[in-house]
């Protein structure tokens, strides 16, 4: 999202003195839409991040953390697709 943020400063930034000479063709999207539509998205994430269950992502982590401590694992024996398992 950063990477969206610093490009919606720096269309924005660009748009403006170029916009007259840009014109409005028919087969071109105005630059102004460009600079409105990533401000959108940079929106948009933040208040879907704000919104999201914290606490389904904490229970989640910890579920995790708890499966290594309990997944018993086998080892082979030896470096050798045969080998037998310890």
């Amino acid at each position: 999202m950063f990477v969206v943020y610093v490009g919606s400063i720096l269309t924005t930034i660009l748009v403006r003195p170029g916009a007259r000479r840009a014109g409005r063709s028919a087969g071109r999207v105005h630059p102004r839409r460009h600079a409105s539509g990533s401000w959108f998205t940079v929106l948009f994430a933040n208040f879907a991040g704000r919104r999201s269950p914290k606490g389904a992502a904490k229970a989640q982590a910890a579920a995790l953390r708890a499966a290594k401590r309990d997944v018993i694992g086998q080892e082979l024996a030896e470096a050798r697709r045969d080998a037998a398992y310890r």
